[in-house]
């Protein structure tokens, strides 16, 4: 790129975004599925290492279901970092979302200019949930990665539809291949590129645009996209070990175990606790509509009414069959999941990689009142501040959970604070960190010849995230009766230990995220 066509403010805005995860990643914890995950893809390594003769990747846990791209990169490239295995994987999914909000810039610019580009990534980064879980979900985020850059390679293959150069294909079969990699779900983007291209070789041969010239270039593009749909599949199966073993079957059987997927436990909503196989149908709207920011659904619904008046007076202007893809890929995930209702829990969790998408519609109605406001100066004015006003409200929330950002209920939910009690909060088991730190400063100061005794401790749930940060002198203790203290989240474990003193609890704005209780009077070690 040359300098002069560097956007200065997008280029300070992701230098900003760098430093924050250098100095803030170490500071998020490891969550319920770290562990599990990092010996996924210490498997995955293991099968290329070994020759592919150790094939405990295509059996592990259901992991296997996953394409091992991002875990087995990440347990490749931990053995290169310095920090510990956790912090490590949660330096590489910051970094994914890095590189994948580099992808949304792309496509906001390469849909509507680089002031929507910038926009798109700073509202991205406003959203609490996605900034919080930017560290320590390592499928979903770099599924949203790859799903960002995949739909600006296809705009880029659409317009230069039906020639389709190499250098629009092979771009586009590198992200899609990767991107199924992580998750067989990114088979939608290739539903996206068939749909799309369809659309515009019907409305030209409706406008008499498809001339012989058209149908000659045809061809060949189709046989250069169908190769490079082939591309990304092969590499796919490079990413993936349990896919290997039948290259046919094993993708159809994971996508089908995907769509019928069922998780057995409760789900706190609306201040009652449902099987998550029995959420009503608006579950997932509902909490869309209490945890994404205000001033993003605000915008949301601006830009609504902005198509819905285009279309009323068939506006065409500066809409590009590439908006309708933008619109498609945002809309058919939530209208599918209302109409099958399937299993869903942790809130958004699984429309993650759609949020990019949502901030991105918000940047364009932001910059399309901006362009309606241009000869109202006072208003034009009073938009930008009203918008960064809004803007520093969330960034100020959000300060004040971290780093449980993905615990953020807006102010139409009461805030956490009031949602708090009725809806999930943190379900990660990350305050397990926060926890344990606080629990070993209160031993130090209470228990005579701390570091000289041996201190027992229950925990209830993922083990690990407490465990990685005990000092050399505390254990992990199954038998309560034999246990000092006791940790438990209050997502799974809130009835737990109901008669023992509570010593403390980590939380924010009075909303309780893990107990530790002490089990033998305050401050019992074992000699």
């Amino acid at each position: 790129m040359k300098f002069q066509r560097v956007h200065m403010p997008s280029l300070v805005l992701f230098a900003v975004l760098f430093a924050v995860i250098i100095v803030t990643f170490r500071a998020y914890g490891p969550v319920w599925d770290d562990l599990v995950h990092s010996l996924y893809g210490e498997l995955v390594y293991q099968y290329y290492a070994s020759g592919f003769t150790n094939r405990e990747a295509t059996w592990f846990h259901n992991l296997y279901l996953y394409g091992g791209f991002f875990e087995g990169s990440a347990a490749a490239l931990s053995r290169l970092l310095p920090w510990g295995l956790y912090d490590d994987r949660h330096f590489c999914s910051a970094i994914s979302a890095f590189l994948g909000l580099i992808g949304v810039w792309k496509l906001g610019a390469v849909l509507s200019g680089k002031r929507v580009a910038f926009w798109s990534v700073l509202l991205t980064l406003s959203i609490p949930f996605f900034f919080g879980q930017m560290f320590v979900n390592s499928k979903d985020i770099p599924f949203a990665a790859g799903y960002a850059w995949t739909l600006y390679f296809i705009v880029k293959l659409v317009r230069s539809w039906p020639r389709a150069a190499w250098r629009d294909v092979i771009p586009f079969s590198i992200s899609l291949g990767l991107t199924l990699g992580v998750r067989i779900g990114g088979v939608l983007l290739v539903g996206y590129l068939v749909l799309v291209l369809g659309t515009r070789m019907l409305i030209d041969v409706r406008r008499r645009r498809f001339v012989l010239r058209d149908w000659r270039q045809f061809v060949p593009g189709c046989v250069r996209t169908g190769i490079g749909l082939f591309i990304a599949y092969l590499l796919m199966l490079v990413c993936w070990p349990w896919a290997q073993q039948n290259p046919v079957v094993c993708p159809l059987l994971s996508l089908k175990r995907m769509s019928d997927f069922n998780w057995a436990g409760d789900v706190l909503f609306g201040g009652v606790r449902i099987p998550a196989s029995e959420l009503p149908r608006d579950y997932l709207f509902r909490q869309l509509l209490f945890q994404l920011p205000e001033i993003l659904i605000v915008l949301l619904v601006v830009g609504v009414g902005f198509v819905a008046v285009r279309i009323w007076r068939r506006n065409r202007a500066g809409v590009t069959l590439e908006h309708g893809l933008l619109l498609f890929a945002l809309a058919f995930p939530l209208l599918h999941i209302t109409v099958t209702n399937p299993t869903l829990y942790d809130t958004i969790r699984h429309v993650t990689f759609l949020l990019p998408l949502l901030a991105l519609a918000a940047a364009w109605a932001y910059a399309e009142a901006l362009t309606r406001l241009s000869k109202r100066r006072l208003a034009r004015l009073a938009l930008p501040a009203a918008v960064i006003g809004c803007l520093i409200s969330v960034w100020w929330r959000m300060l004040i959970l971290f780093p449980y950002q993905y615990a953020f209920y807006n102010e139409f939910a009461g805030g956490l604070r009031h949602a708090g009690t009725r809806y999930e909060t943190e379900f990660w088991g990350q305050s397990y960190k926060e926890a344990v730190e606080r629990l070993v400063a209160h031993v130090e100061q209470t228990v005579p010849d701390a570091e000289e005794r041996i201190i027992r401790v229950k925990v209830m749930g993922p083990e690990h995230a407490a465990k990685y940060y005990f000092p050399a002198n505390f254990r992990l203790e199954s038998r309560r009766r034999r246990a000092d203290y006791g940790i438990h989240m209050m997502r799974f474990f809130y009835n737990e230990f109901p008669d023992e003193p509570t010593l403390f609890t980590v939380g924010r704005q009075g909303i309780p995220f893990t107990r530790v209780v002490a089990f033998r009077g305050h401050g019992g070690a074992n000699p």
